[in-house]
């Protein structure tokens, strides 16, 4: 039956793949010069990781609480936050539609956490990585830190196909400080109310 109705003798099909094609607008900035800088250094960088950007996968998706006292003990300041460092130790992929979300959050924890929802979103482009030590990731909006709250941070990428994972300097924490999810990203639409069914990776926790 089509629609739970009619019973049509019968039905039209591709037996080739179709494609619906979304224009994205992908933004960066290029700093001409610079009147002032201050940053703050958080954690010790005592161990190596393939996350956030495990890009040997199609797709991934990771978050990090970063706790208040962290960022007041490392100098950060109330106020926007402009642009991310991170220190890579060996080159990957280029991974297409990398997303960098922020929120204030109320827990210190992500035990029994799943992915947070309604994040700021302070940069998204295509991003390769040209050389290992630090590397910038220039925020197009600002992120407006409270001075008081913690912050959870999502990374996120998809392409079509698996890649090399880039390595960077990380430090293990005391509790548990992050959720992801990698692989392939599929479902099954079922055209009635919007219903689905998700083929993709499980949520694993992170951290301590």
């Amino acid at each position: 039956k089509v629609n739970n109705s009619t019973t049509p003798a019968s039905i039209s099909y591709n037996n080739l793949p179709v494609y619906d094609y979304y224009r994205k607008y992908q933004k960066y900035i290029n700093h001409q010069s610079t009147t002032s800088f201050d940053s703050a250094l958080i954690g010790n960088g005592n161990r190596s990781s393939n996350l956030p950007f495990i890009s040997s996968q199609k797709s991934a998706r990771v978050e990090y609480l970063w706790k208040a006292n962290e960022l007041i003990t490392a100098g950060l300041k109330t106020g926007k936050i402009t642009g991310m460092r991170l220190n890579l130790t060996a080159l990957g992929s280029e991974m297409k539609n990398l997303k960098i979300k922020m929120k204030h959050i109320g827990f210190d924890s992500m035990n029994g956490k799943s992915f947070t929802d309604s994040m700021i979103t302070v940069y998204y482009l295509n991003t390769l990585f040209a050389k290992t030590g630090w590397v910038d990731l220039q925020f197009i909006t600002p992120f407006n830190w409270n001075g008081t709250s913690n912050i959870i941070v999502e990374f996120s990428f998809d392409k079509d196909y698996n890649g090399t994972d880039h390595v960077l300097l990380a430090d293990t924490t005391a509790f548990l400080s992050g959720v992801f999810s990698a692989g392939a990203d599929y479902c099954i639409a079922i055209k009635k109310s919007g219903d689905y069914v998700n083929l993709g990776k499980a949520m694993q926790l992170t951290g301590a």
